[in-house]
């Protein structure tokens, strides 16, 4: 074996190649020896083959660099898929891998040398995504995750993280709003006996995508629900529980309907025409008439957890855009951040 004249080297890394003379010997003998002369020759001239050049001198290869990844949702079955990008202007793709997780497990993917961008993207596997053609950061950073598809219990998750950085940490795209409990209080009205029947909780003007890193930087283009409750919107996303309720009626009793509504945030500040806020639209029967309760969502932020306390003090309004009076609602908020699971360490 001429190693010498015969080796082929990219980025640190040496492959053997049988000359001509060799593949005479080799085909002499039975299979199983060619196995066992092959094997004996890489543990004599080759030992670390990979790294060792079979010139002699040993190239300057760097350590191996690990970071751990850290998410908000359980890792075990989920893929992650892994795109590494040229940390310059131009952003070009440098390679892409495909895992899928184990608890506790250590991994490994691969980049080529030099500083980069390291994105990376979980979910259950089931939701299309083509990443052939992905070409460079930008190109990624423009590709949408569609609302539709998304799982309350398994969310698209994304993140990212530069070489030399100790930790990924995988966000959801997603904004989770929690009703935590309902009471009815109109004891300063003429109607103070009254109940709120067959209320509905939803959300009107969801984005209906979301960039896939999250980073928005213009309105969306589409949008479900757009300016009230659409049956055929509703019945478009793979889980309508994520933007539609019933809770029944609310009364004097406070009630915990544990509901849990989910949408990406949009990212717009003010209303304006072609960009309206998101809504989260109580609808109820009083007396006999339908009344909306909308409550504005401002500076809704991709991962964080709303958990709401609300008491309806009057009657609300009769358009489902036109925001509830503050006479009418009291609505308590706390923001929590979704916990994270156990992480998990990739080499690369």
């Amino acid at each position: 074996m001429d190693c010498h004249s015969n080796r082929y080297e990219r980025k640190g890394r040496t492959r053997l190649r049988l000359t001509s003379g060799s593949k005479r010997l080799f085909a002499r003998v039975s299979a199983a020896e060619n196995a066992k002369i092959l094997q004996l020759l890489f543990n004599i001239l080759c030992p670390a083959f990979f790294l060792l050049s079979c010139t002699g001198s040993v190239p300057d290869v760097p350590p191996l660099q690990t970071f751990e990844v850290k998410s908000v949702t359980e890792a075990a079955g989920r893929t992650v898929d892994f795109l590494f990008f040229d940390d310059d202007p131009l952003g070009r793709l440098d390679s892409f891998s495909r895992i899928v997780c184990a608890d506790g497990t250590t991994t490994g993917t691969v980049s080529g040398s030099g500083d980069n961008i390291i994105v990376a993207i979980s979910s259950d596997g089931s939701a299309p995504y083509d990443y052939a053609d992905i070409r460079d950061y930008r190109t990624l950073s423009a590709r949408e995750q569609e609302f539709r598809y998304e799982d309350p219990g398994c969310p698209v998750v994304s993140g990212e993280a530069k070489t030399g950085q100790a930790s990924i940490l995988l966000r959801p795209l997603l904004t989770k709003l929690t009703i935590n409990s309902l009471l009815a209080d109109f004891r300063l009205h003429p109607y103070s006996g009254a109940v709120m029947e067959d209320v509905k909780i939803y959300l009107t003007n969801i984005p209906s995508s979301s960039p896939i890193l999250g980073k928005r930087d213009a309105p969306p283009s589409s949008w479900l629900n757009l300016g009230g409750y659409s049956a055929d919107d509703i019945a478009a996303v793979s889980h309508p529980e994520m933007v539609f309720a019933e809770t029944g009626n609310v009364g004097k009793e406070v009630i915990f309907p544990s509901v849990e509504l989910y949408c990406y945030p949009s990212g717009i500040k003010e209303e304006t025409f072609g960009a309206p806020l998101s809504k989260l639209v109580f609808e109820a029967r009083i007396d006999g008439e339908t009344w909306y309760y909308p409550i504005l969502l401002k500076d809704l932020e991709r991962g964080d957890f709303i958990s709401m306390d609300i008491t309806f003090t009057g009657k609300g309004t009769q358009d489902p855009e036109t925001p509830v009076s503050r006479e009418n609602i009291i609505i308590s908020t706390s923001i929590i951040q979704w916990t994270e699971k156990e992480p998990f360490t990739v080499i690369f």
